[in-house]
């Protein structure tokens, strides 16, 4: 379904800074690795005349990339901007949904649904008014055409188009995700380990004088870089938390009534959008910041 034109601006306002966050903190990890790696090995070269330790040069030199890149990502925050901006988006999308398929409090009933709906996008857009989101086209739709047709369409055909475009879409999501995230902790933390026992074989072959190269450092870098990109994306956390939204999602579809009274149907959505929101308030709680109001 086509949504608000602030959901959109939510939504790349969010992968934008997603995209930042991401990046800088992934460059500072390799620039930290390539720092520890440098300080592993002598290489020496000449410079200017002079014999020079080049490989303290290429530490020092990434030490300071990553602390730049610390200092910068400290200053801007762009992840607060990731979290916020999706919220917003998020917390649109499932106001969307209750006024396209007259779920409370946009029952057909309500003379004002579209007053209503305006308002609490309006809500919505002051609670995050310091997020810097692109600007509307002079086309842009805050009800677009489709959330109106839809609106007005029979119960059973809003019914089909909500546990089928909402509803299950959000459950496969929500098991894909949770599936993924497994993956990945499983993933992250084997590495992990594989680092540091490599890291501890290494120290003690260069105890025995079996080898020149201490690997104890790089290898607690190496470590420590990819348990602190799993942090970042909190998998397991969000491996749990996104099953068991997954789980809430199938019991309130369970709760499905006969699509022929409008006053059961618009309680129905109510709560099934309820379920998306606790997630959400789940999810930015996780990272300490509020939720814009979504009804």
């Amino acid at each position: 379904m086509e949504l608000p034109q602030l959901h959109g601006a939510a939504d790349r306002a969010s992968r934008h800074a997603q995209a930042w966050t991401k990046g800088l903190l992934l460059s500072e990890i390799v620039a930290l690795v390539l720092a520890s790696a440098a300080s592993t090995f002598s290489w020496k070269g000449d410079v200017a005349g002079a014999e020079r330790n080049l490989a303290a040069a290429v530490a020092a030199t990434g030490l300071l990339v990553a602390g730049l890149l610390a200092v910068w990502r400290g200053l801007w925050h762009p992840e607060a901007e990731w979290y916020r901006s999706r919220a917003l988006a998020e917390s649109v999308k499932s106001v969307s949904w209750l006024y396209a398929v007259a779920g409370h409090p946009f029952a057909l009933s309500e003379p004002d649904a579209d007053a209503l709906f305006l308002e609490r996008l309006s809500a919505l857009r002051k609670d995050t008014s310091d997020l810097a989101l692109v600007p509307p086209s002079a086309g842009a739709q805050q009800i677009t055409t489709e959330m109106r047709s839809r609106r007005g369409s029979p119960l059973p055909d809003r019914a089909k188009a909500y546990i089928d475009q909402r509803l299950n879409d959000q459950v496969d999501w929500y098991s894909q995700k949770a599936a993924s995230h497994r993956r990945w902790a499983n993933i992250l933390g084997a590495g992990s380990v594989v680092a540091i026992v490599a890291g501890v074989a290494l120290s003690v072959l260069a105890f025995l004088q079996a080898t020149s190269i201490n690997g104890l450092g790089i290898a607690t870098t190496v470590a420590t870089a990819l348990i602190a990109w799993s942090q970042l994306n909190q998998h397991r956390v969000q491996a749990t938390s996104y099953g068991v939204t997954g789980e809430d999602l199938l019991m309130v579809r369970e709760a499905l009534p006969a699509p022929e009274e409008e006053v059961p149907w618009s309680q129905f959505v109510a709560d099934a959008e309820a379920a998306f929101s606790r997630e959400h308030t789940r999810w930015l709680a996780r990272r300490e910041l509020t939720s814009p109001r979504v009804v």
